[in-house]
């Protein structure tokens, strides 16, 4: 571990690994330093079919990282791979596209120096023909391609993209879904923006947290009578709905008022997918020993919810009898 040489440097001594180590330093990195490869523009779908065995490759930039640092590459134009994929005659083939600038001076040990765009083979699955990925190789997409095929535009050949998204650093890195998110392991303080839900995210105490104003996820007014809150000690459910969430913390506001009927002894619970969150005790009494008659109630708990969709339930607790009470409710789920 020693400072390298400078570049541009009056010493003329740095050589390409030098220069790769220092632009390494401009773009995206994880928390221990290690550069994040990845597209800086192109198009969504950046490989496509054809009407015969090949594919087409269209325009990007990008960052890969070969022999200690960044090199940084573009394709200016549609090409198509260094040789057409093939279409088994029983099973099927897993290909994994990439760009790759070969090297054959040491470090490297390539037979040239040519830009490629190429494919890796395994007849088992994606994560084995990945491990054939050659040193440098910044991958673009996967082809599934099954037995019979005589184009990667006929029906069954499954082209997706799976390049990752990489930026300048201290700017904004896109990922498309939360899975991509918690692969990356960035320093505190930096930015991604989810793109299946367009929510942003800042790494704090080496987790994700949702940042700006927050989304309303559930808004959900009720009312009824003793049937709905009968004398039981088993509590009743009032109120259940689903939210979608991106993973993020949520507040969840339980309120409402006892209109008419005897007070509820017991209380209030919120659940989501059927566990008490908020570190609440069953049936816990909100105010003195139950909600009286004519009061509000309010309960707001805060909880880090699960991705996707989410079940949220209040449940209102009475273990005496009451014959008519008469209420409303109110149930909220903010994001923030």
């Amino acid at each position: 571990m020693t400072l390298t040489p400078s570049w541009p440097g009056v010493s003329g001594a740095a050589t390409t690994t030098h220069v790769r180590k220092a632009l390494s330093g401009l773009f995206a990195t994880s928390a221990t330093g290690a550069l994040r490869a990845g597209i800086l523009s192109g198009a969504s779908a950046l490989v496509t079919a054809r009407s015969d065995m090949n594919v087409d490759v269209q325009p990007f930039t990008g960052v890969a990282s070969q022999f200690g640092g960044a090199i940084i590459f573009a394709n200016d134009g549609v090409i198509q791979l260094d040789a057409p994929l093939i279409s088994p005659t029983a099973g099927t083939n897993f290909y994994v596209v990439y760009a790759k600038q070969n090297e054959h001076t040491s470090p490297g040990t390539d037979a040239n120096d040519a830009q490629v765009a190429s494919a890796a083979l395994s007849t088992v699955d994606f994560a084995t023909a990945r491990a054939a990925l050659p040193p440098g190789a910044l991958e673009l997409a996967t082809v599934q391609m099954p037995a019979g095929k005589a184009s990667t535009n006929a029906s069954g050949v499954i082209i997706l993209p799976s390049y990752t998204y990489t930026a300048p650093a201290g700017a904004v890195v896109p990922v498309r879904n939360s899975d991509e998110r918690a692969a990356w392991a960035p320093a505190d303080g930096d930015l991604c923006f989810q793109i299946d839900t367009e929510v942003m995210y800042q790494r704090l105490s080496g987790n994700w947290a949702p940042i700006g104003s927050g989304v309303a996820l559930l808004s959900q007014t009720g009312s009824g009578t003793s049937a709905e809150i009968p004398a039981t000690t088993a509590g009743t459910t009032v109120l259940t709905k689903t939210f979608t969430g991106t993973g993020g913390l949520v507040a969840i506001t339980a309120a409402g008022r006892i209109y008419t009927g005897s007070e509820l002894q017991g209380g209030i619970k919120i659940l989501i997918d059927g566990v008490p969150v908020g570190g609440e005790t069953p049936y816990d009494t909100v105010t003195g020993t139950g909600i009286a008659v004519g009061t509000h109630f309010s309960r707001t708990v805060f909880t880090r919810a699960a991705s996707g969709t989410r079940t949220v339930t209040l449940v209102i607790s009475n273990t005496q009898p009451n014959t008519a009470s008469a209420y409303g409710l109110m149930l909220e789920v903010f994001e923030m």
